[in-house]
């Protein structure tokens, strides 16, 4: 254990420099809610999440970890005040990457056992049965290991905040043991943005390529809709139910450094995962760097240049992608039937698509050079709500 601790430590120092987080929106602050939209404890990797409790009173936290299809696990930590927590997935999680298997056959998601997402979020008591109540007190990052390739990518959690009818402490939604679907809402979380923006990307090389120099890794996250629907952490019923699908096929949605757009579709799933030139399924898509413009060295059509962009001889683009998939609007749908679904025990009824938390991990490991970055995709404020009760709602 100490040595694992160690390494970790080590490790933190060389991801820092290599990372970089982009936060959606008003997420870099504290919460009673975090995401993570990636772990991965595959054979040669390791994940470890920090968990801060920004207040000085004790806060029980639930994580409820996700497998790609099947598979999920729930843990508890107590977080005295002003406390940090390492928490290490594969060291946790009983059976290790077998507990989360891979998907087969679904080009948007990879058939490697051990990946999957994170829900963490505040609770009244240790078990899956008690209330989310609100403190907007956590902030975190988590930190992905390549043991093999001796690099490590760092991203910061998905911050949302929750307000209670009776305020700070007070229970936000009652749930039911062991599903943890919704029972009764009492207030609302902020719901994450259905639609993301992928600011600026170095483009890959084909896809064909086992191990190419230039990658970029696209996650995809589709979270319960905590404004009023669906409660943090519960059931999401596995590789059954797609939480994510983008059907944007003629939208120009890919767009490369000249302002050529290209479209995107990616198939139906319960977490995206996978090369950015693999879960695009759409054909002739501009995903390939060897489509990108302009070429490497070259100009973009009629520019008049050469910019700097031009000279840079890096294909670079940038992504808009939106979540087809809708949040439940009754007892009957969504990914698990939940008998509560009505409105007198304060559930939101409206339709509306699910919201993503997402994150591209890029790597350049050419001529013996190992570099990566790690980019949280933005979220598109109309998308997503606000609460601005909150911040600082604990005592500090």
């Amino acid at each position: 254990m100490r040595q694992r601790v160690a390494f970790v430590l080590a490790v933190i120092g060389l991801a820092v420099m290599l990372a970089t987080g982009a936060g959606a929106n008003t997420e870099l602050v504290p919460g009673t809610r975090i995401v993570f939209p990636f772990f991965d404890i595959s054979t040669g990797h390791s994940t470890f999440l920090l968990l801060h409790n920004t207040a000085s009173l004790t806060a029980t936290v639930q994580l409820a970890l996700y497998g790609q299809g099947s598979g999920k696990q729930d843990f508890f930590l107590t977080l005295t005040g002003k406390d940090t927590d390492q928490f290490d997935v594969g060291l946790q999680v009983p059976g290790g990457a077998a507990t989360f298997p891979g998907v087969a056959g679904n080009t948007s998601q990879t058939n490697v056992a051990g990946r999957g997402w994170v829900d963490v979020f505040v609770v009244a008591g240790a078990s899956t049965g008690s209330a989310i109540v609100q403190r907007n007190v956590l902030a975190g990052s988590a930190i992905v290991v390549n043991l093999a390739g001796d690099f490590a990518f760092a991203y910061p959690g998905a911050a949302s905040q929750c307000q209670s009818d009776v305020g700070t402490g007070g229970a936000v939604v009652t749930r039911l043991a062991g599903s943890g679907l919704a029972g009764v809402w009492t207030g609302q979380c902020e719901q994450y943005p259905s639609t993301l923006f992928l600011p600026g990307y170095l483009a890959e090389d084909l896809e064909s390529t086992p191990s190419p120099p230039l990658t970029a890794f696209l996650v995809l996250a589709g979270p319960s809709d905590a404004n009023k629907k669906e409660a943090p952490g519960q059931d999401l019923d596995g590789a059954s139910a797609s939480l994510v699908s983008i059907q944007m096929p003629g939208e120009g949605a890919n767009v490369d450094g000249c302002g050529i757009g290209s479209g995107i579709t990616i198939a139906p799933a319960h977490l995206v995962n996978g090369r950015i030139s693999t879960v695009n399924t759409q054909s002739g898509s501009g995903f390939r760097r060897t489509n990108f413009s302009p070429p490497p060295g070259g100009l973009c059509p009629g520019s008049g240049g050469p910019f700097a962009d031009e000279l840079s001889n890096s294909p670079i683009a940038a992504m808009k992608l939106r979540n087809d998939i809708d949040t439940p609007t009754s007892a009957a749908t969504g990914p698990v039937p939940n008998t509560n679904f009505t409105g007198p025990n304060g559930f939101d009824l409206t339709a509306r698509k699910r919201g993503m938390v997402g994150v591209v991990f890029g790597s350049a490991t050419d001529g013996g050079l190992k570099l990566g970055d790690t980019i949280r995709l933005w979220g598109h404020g109309s998308t997503q709500t606000y609460l601005t009760c909150c911040f600082g709602d604990s005592p500090q």
